[in-house]
């Protein structure tokens, strides 16, 4: 794509080959932040294709071209993709910026998560040890860009099962928050959270509460107790009291954070939607229709206005709802869901069945 002329795009005057390319790369990642996939790809596409035209092949504008289309593959789940062009982003920075740079050692980090996503992971944990290994030369070893890759590293090895070398990772994470913000910061509690989930995936369920506390504390404290923030927090220990018999409890965290969600987000958003949902699944577990009934109605009509009546995001929430009505006696509304869930299934089957020849 050669430039001749004036043109405006995303708002810029355009007079030049190198301003073309400015407006189409950020175009591509506004795009992507407003999770417009196919557009974001293809105006990421177009803006490699200006870089490629305008610059030597080595130049810095390249390498973010190249940067900014495995991003907005990654972020879709385009993974074999992402994978190609994180390849080809990590060649040529070792080219623009040098085998031991901070920049190299951010790329072979994001591409470890791609990896991961992918299951490959000792490619992913390959990359990691070399991430580190760059920034604790070039940052320190207290630096807070190591908080990510550590983490990441410490979640491999417990996959790998091998939770004496994962511990200790993740107490380092920790750590380096705590030296770096003070121990009431919010990505102290972020660090926190990550820990706990390695305890509670080891059911030492007493040492996760205890971290998945302290985290809930630190947000409170930060951001009040209302913040829609705190919401995960309350959601964590929910999910863990559950895990531990405590159902009474459980349901004082749900409440809570359904209630955070109806005056943050309103009664139609999804995210009041996902709070509801928590609240149903207990009751469920609980036997308690006549309570989930309610509550599932409301959040199935929140994501029927969210995503549209045939979308077949809401097959999981109708089938719920057509368990609810078989255990409540309204058997002429199971049977209503039932037919909803058949259509929907059947239109999705139709639309990825392959056009014969």
């Amino acid at each position: 794509m050669m430039w001749k002329g004036k043109k405006i795009i995303a708002g810029r005057e355009i007079k030049t080959q190198e301003e073309l390319w400015e407006a189409l790369d950020y175009l591509a990642k506004k795009k992507s932040e407003e999770n417009r996939m196919d557009e974001a790809i293809h105006t990421a596409k177009e803006a490699l294709k200006v870089a490629q035209a305008t610059f030597p092949p080595d130049h810095n504008n390249i390498n973010r071209s190249l940067r900014t289309l495995a991003d907005v593959y990654a972020k879709f789940g385009k993974t074999k993709e992402a994978v190609e062009f994180f390849d080809k982003v990590l060649e040529s920075s070792r080219k623009v910026y040098g085998q031991n740079s901070n920049e190299v050692a951010a790329i072979l980090r994001d591409f470890a998560e791609v990896l991961l996503r992918s299951d490959k992971i000792n490619e992913a944990k390959m990359l990691l040890q070399q991430s580190l290994g760059i920034m604790e030369k070039t940052l320190g070893t207290e630096h807070p860009e190591l908080v990510k890759p550590l983490v990441n590293l410490a979640r491999i090895y417990e996959r790998q099962n091998k939770p004496h070398l994962a511990e200790p990772l993740f107490e380092r994470a920790v750590s380096i928050n705590v030296r770096n913000f003070g121990p009431e910061h919010p990505s102290v509690a972020d660090a926190l959270d990550k820990f706990a989930d390695f305890y509670e995936n080891k059911e030492e369920y007493k040492q996760a509460a205890m971290l998945y506390k302290r985290a809930l504390t630190i947000r409170e404290r930060a951001y009040g107790g209302e913040d829609e923030k705190i919401i995960p927090s309350l959601n964590n220990i929910a999910a863990l009291l559950l895990l531990v018999g405590n159902e009474r409890r459980a349901e004082a965290y749900y409440v809570r954070a359904a209630k955070i969600a109806i005056k943050n987000f309103g009664n139609e958003h999804i995210k009041v939607a996902e709070a509801l949902d928590n609240l149903v699944s207990l009751y469920i577990l609980q036997g308690k229709y006549h309570k989930a009934e309610p509550l599932c109605k409301q959040s199935l009509r929140i994501m029927e206005k969210v995503y549209g009546r045939n979308n077949p995001r809401l097959i999981p929430m109708l089938r719920t709802m057509a368990e609810i009505m078989r255990n409540v006696g309204k058997h002429d509304e199971e049977q209503a869901y039932a037919l909803r869930i058949k259509h929907l299934s059947d239109r999705t089957q139709n639309q990825v069945r392959p056009k014969s020849s």
